[in-house]
């Protein structure tokens, strides 16, 4: 597993939020080691929760995580000795020893579609929100929405059907080589959460329109589909029905930064 070292990032603003790092485990063991995997520059904080303005973490790296903790009611990882990143800021794996390598993984296009549906039923329930199904029509025309992209520019315009859609880059070939991705399990969540987190969304976050990913996996239905290719993924799904329109035109609209739902953890859907 790759692992560089940090860098200086300049012109930051220095921010202290006033906790103190509470230890939730003890050092880690040479037979478990948690790691952690970032996918942007990642801000460094110190044990008392101040912001690290000289140094960061690389993006697409892989760091060994010594203790996990809360500061403020946030949770941290520790990466180096007095620095420490925010659990929300990367994805952990349990254990560096035994993951799988990733030349080993063989996506199975069906499996990750039939994981994506579960979980999209699991985000459904945990919001109040009406329960999905696919089918062979729905789900091979989002393969063939996500095969129509070339994952640097996607394209709405080229849709030949009147239904909600959700584009993503997180195709295979990305995901393979960045996503730290195992499982098809694991592609299906990583592509959800990228949508319901909606942090790369191309509309800037404080307009009406850059929860409209999050919306459409979280309200629209009852019939989906989801296709994935090397480039790209696609979400396809029936119009919002009568029971959802309010709860979607309200997340749509949004133009705050933390919308009132509620994510799911992966093991929601079991393997």
């Amino acid at each position: 597993m790759k692992k560089t070292t940090i860098f200086g990032i300049f012109a930051a603003a220095l921010i202290s939020v006033g906790g103190i790092f509470t230890a939730t485990t003890t050092d880690t063991k040479a037979s478990a080691i948690p790691t952690v995997f970032v996918r942007k520059i990642t801000r460094l904080y110190t044990s008392d929760g101040e912001l690290i303005n000289n140094r960061a973490l690389g993006e697409y790296t892989s760091w060994i995580v010594g203790k996990t903790g809360f500061i403020d009611g946030a949770e941290y990882y520790q990466v180096a000795t007095n620095e420490y990143v925010k659990a929300s800021d990367g994805q952990i794996y349990n254990d560096l020893d035994n993951d799988v390598p990733l030349g080993t993984y063989k996506p199975d296009t069906h499996k990750i579609s039939d994981y994506f549906v579960k979980y999209v039923n699991a985000l459904h329930k945990a919001n109040g929100s009406e329960p999905v199904h696919t089918n062979a029509d729905f789900e091979n025309y989002a393969m063939q929405r996500a095969a129509q992209q070339n994952g640097n520019v996607l394209d709405h315009t080229t849709a030949t059907r009147n239904l909600n859609e959700n584009l993503s880059s997180d195709g295979l070939a990305y995901l393979l080589k960045w996503g730290y991705v195992h499982s098809d399990r694991d592609v299906a969540y990583y592509v959800l959460k990228d949508w319901y987190t909606d942090e790369y969304n191309t509309i800037p976050m404080g307009q009406a329109g850059h929860f409209g990913h999050s919306a459409n996996v979280l309200y629209a239905g009852p019939t989906i589909g989801f296709g994935i290719s090397n480039n790209a993924a696609a979400f396809v799904a029936d119009p919002v029905g009568a029971s959802s329109y309010d709860a979607f035109n309200w997340l749509y609209n949004y133009a705050g930064t933390t919308p009132n739902t509620n994510f799911i953890s992966k093991d929601s859907v079991p393997e």
